[in-house]
């Protein structure tokens, strides 16, 4: 305890002693209020001193970040900007250094690491004037230039990178980076359910419908032979009297039929390919239509990984939950909103035989449905909802595309029914 309970800010070469500090005044700071009062008398130190004192002794540690992390919670918003200018000073004198060396050593490398994590964890990094924000990215540039650089430093750098280019290739709609990117992960067979919504929608988004065709037939086929692989193995389980297999083996099958990736890989693949790359109108208006088979859209299951790239943005679990909670019933609904258009078009078109009692349902299946979309979600410049990229991948397709006449057939049938 005299080591913890000493006078002033710890000289220890050691990590302990300092994170003890940290750990205690977290621990008292969740008690009640007579427990919480002692720490005035224990003369610890306030935590934003301790965590400056702890960057500066051991930033040029891997691990320094991950220390600090898990105690921000004990700042306050006046705190978290003293620490930021605590590092900005601090990171200035690295640079001077390195430039008064000529080289780049690792302690420094690993300061620019830390700074870098940091504000991104705290939510600086939005606020900072451009010429900050151009000055760090020149940091990590170098640092990764660095001949000899050791490799655990290097990857940390590498991920930061990572993030700031995969955030400026959002904002300018780079689609190839992104499928390069997509492609660079080597994301297996079976992890395409769960990461497969990387590329979801970018292609089309972008107007590269030749990617999104390849993308989505890559996933439907994915999804056919895990129904394939899976049925096998059940078949095998069953052989070999391997009967507690059985139970995980349908709820892995279950999962993966039910699962919204799966249902929205199959709905854009027949939508673009009917649209961009099938000549024969008969053709594209059969696959437009699609097969007859229900589907249980209240059922569809959520198996996305979003927490798969590691992130360093604050309140990031929160964040990825509500991002889970808000588009998956988006997602779902600009899928069936997709659907119930494509099976109406098909109608239209005498698509297996459709006759005017096919039309008619279907037409009032996408009624209804394009009602609740336009009362669920309200139309503004911030959020890209269905029905806009509906109507925008349509005019895209009238102006640009020789269906345009025979799609104005239909539509006119399809009004025609919705009226009567």
């Amino acid at each position: 305890m005299e080591a913890v309970n000493a006078d002033g800010l710890s000289t220890s070469r050691l990590r302990g002693p300092h994170l003890a500090r940290l750990e205690l005044i977290g621990r008292f700071t969740k008690e009640d209020e007579p427990v919480r009062s002692l720490l005035d008398k224990m003369s610890l130190g306030t935590a934003i001193d301790l965590m400056i004192n702890y960057v500066l002794r051991f930033y040029a540690k891997p691990c320094c970040y991950n220390d600090i992390v898990q105690y921000l919670w004990l700042l306050n918003d006046a705190n978290k900007e003293e620490l930021i200018d605590g590092l900005k000073e601090f990171i200035d004198s690295v640079i001077h250094q390195r430039e008064q060396a000529g080289e780049d050593s690792d302690a420094n490398c690993w300061a620019v690491i830390m700074n870098e994590r940091l504000r991104r964890t705290i939510g600086n990094i939005d606020r900072m004037p451009r010429e900050d924000r151009r000055k760090h990215v020149q940091l990590i540039i170098r640092g990764i230039l660095q001949p000899n650089r050791e490799q655990l430093a290097g990857t940390a750098l590498a991920q930061l990178a990572a993030a700031i280019l995969w955030n400026e290739w959002r904002v300018h709609g780079c689609m190839y980076r992104m499928v390069a990117l997509t492609r660079a992960l080597d994301i297996k067979s079976v992890q395409r359910d769960t990461l497969g919504y990387i590329m979801f929608p970018m292609p089309e988004l972008c107007g590269r419908f030749n990617v999104g065709i390849v993308h989505y037939t890559e996933m439907v086929e994915v999804y056919e032979q895990a129904e394939k692989e899976i049925s096998e193995a059940l078949i095998g389980a069953y052989r070999n009297g391997a009967f507690m297999q059985v139970p995980n083996l349908v709820e892995l099958a279950d999962k993966m039929k039910r699962s919204a990736m799966s249902v929205g890989a199959n709905e854009l693949h027949r939508y673009l390919s009917a649209l961009f790359a099938i000549d024969n109108i008969d053709e594209a208006v059969n696959t437009l239509h699609g097969s007859d088979d229900t589907i249980e859209w209240d059922l569809l299951t959520d198996n996305r990984d979003l927490s798969v790239i590691p992130s360093f943005e604050r309140n990031i679990k929160q964040e990825l939950d509500d991002i889970r909670r808000d588009t998956q019933q988006e997602f779902v609904d600009m899928t069936r909103l997709r659907h119930y258009l494509s099976q109406a078009i098909g109608s239209a078109g005498g698509a297996k035989g459709a006759g005017p009692e096919e039309l008619g349902a279907d037409v009032t299946l996408l009624k209804v449905h394009l009602e609740h979309c336009r009362q669920s979600y309200s139309v503004n410049e911030q959020q890209v909802i269905s029905i806009m990229l509906l109507s925008l991948l349509l005019r895209v397709i009238f102006i640009s595309y020789q269906y345009y006449r025979i799609f104005k057939g239909f539509f006119l049938k399809i009004h025609l029914v919705a009226k009567v």
